[in-house]
Formats: C-alpha cells, sequence, structure tokens
C-alpha cells in the first residue's frame, strides 16, 4: 500500500503555535456540546480534504471516492466524535490521522497524477 511522503513532520512546531486559544471555536461544522465534537459524514469528508491539501500531501482528492467515502459512512450510521479538549491538542496531522482512523478511511496516493483517493480499510 502506497505511504504518504513524510513531509508533515516539518510543520508539527507550526501547528502547536498557530493552534486557537481553549475555547475557541474549532471543526466548523461540526455539531459539539460542552465537552465533545461530534462529525457528520459530509464535516469528516471536508475535514479530511482539507487537511491532505494543506498538508501538501495532494494537489486534490478524487470527488468520486469522497462521494463513496461520504455515503459508506452514512450507510453505517458512523459519526465520530472526539472530546474537544483532545482535538484542540491535536496537530493538523494528527487531526488527519485520527479522522482517517475514526472513519476507517485508507487515503491511497496516486504519485504520478499527486492525487489521492479515499477508500475504505475493512469489508464491513
Amino acid at each position: 500500500m502506497p505511504k504518504f511522503p513524510q513531509q508533515w513532520h516539518s510543520r508539527v512546531e507550526k501547528d502547536r503555535r498557530a493552534r486557537p486559544p481553549a475555547g475557541a471555536p474549532v471543526a466548523p461544522g461540526a455539531e459539539a456540546d460542552d465537552a465533545t465534537l461530534y462529525f457528520e459524514p459530509e464535516k469528516v469528508a471536508q475535514a479530511i480534504i482539507f487537511h491532505v491539501l494543506d498538508e501538501g500531501l495532494a494537489r486534490e482528492v478524487t470527488p468520486e471516492s469522497v462521494r463513496r467515502m461520504v455515503s459508506r459512512l452514512g450507510r453505517r450510521g458512523l459519526r465520530p466524535s472526539i472530546p474537544r479538549g483532545a482535538w484542540e491538542a491535536m496537530t493538523n496531522h494528527e487531526r488527519l490521522e485520527w479522522l482517517l482512523s475514526a472513519s476507517l478511511t485508507v487515503p491511497l496516493m496516486n504519485p504520478e497524477e499527486d492525487v489521492v483517493c479515499l477508500e475504505t480499510r475493512d469489508d464491513r
């Protein structure tokens, strides 16, 4: 399975300095109660796309793979959630890793085209 280049590690310190202060709104579109952020399938997809592009891992994510992922999450009723404090403490790279893990998604890179395809990581 192709792996992403390790270029995101250079941004860790930048991510930590750029993090919004505690209590600032995070994850636009995520519904939140006092302590937990919830991500609907569309918001999971938007967040993954943002982080893949922001980290410079690809120039685009294939639209069809995004539609399949949103559909799969909706069919399964998968609505990832995370404590707000944990989300705020993460770097952008850690947020991407969490989003992929929580949504059971694997990003497959086509290095010739610099494009990512989002696929399921299981057969369920």
